[in-house]
């Protein structure tokens, strides 16, 4: 019973995250702006990370490819690498984790394998 009411609880924070962010591509490009990144990579290439894509599809900051430990469930107009695909991702300045149920675990896993500043989804919105 928990463990559905904890899984009800995700979906439904996922998809309020989806709403919150359509529209905000100027907003979002400031807090990348802000922060000085101008290239991000975005790890787990669901729904949400394609709703982040598009709203920063006409900004100056350069998506340059998501990330995800399922390559082959994730979609994206982008280049998209598995995590163990790759040594490191220094090439960007910022990575963005849209599974933020997992966001700590994550972001230990990226810490190893690059330099680069990441940050939750949760951290982006709540920003705002």
């Amino acid at each position: 019973k928990n463990d559905g009411y904890k899984l009800k609880t995700f979906f439904e924070d996922k998809n309020y995250k989806k709403i919150a962010i359509y529209g905000m591509g100027d907003k979002l490009k400031t807090f990348f702006e802000d922060k000085n990144y101008k290239k991000i990579a975005i790890y787990g290439m669901g729904e949400l990370a394609n709703r982040l894509l598009e709203e920063l599809d006409d900004s100056d900051i350069d998506v340059k490819y998501g990330i995800d430990k399922n390559v082959c469930s994730a979609f994206a107009e982008i280049d998209i690498i598995g995590l163990d695909e790759c040594e490191r991702f220094d090439d960007v300045d910022c990575i963005v984790v849209t599974p933020v149920h997992v966001y700590e675990k994550i972001k230990k896993e990226l810490e190893i394998k690059s330099n680069a500043e990441i940050c939750s989804v949760d951290d982006v919105l709540s920003s705002m």
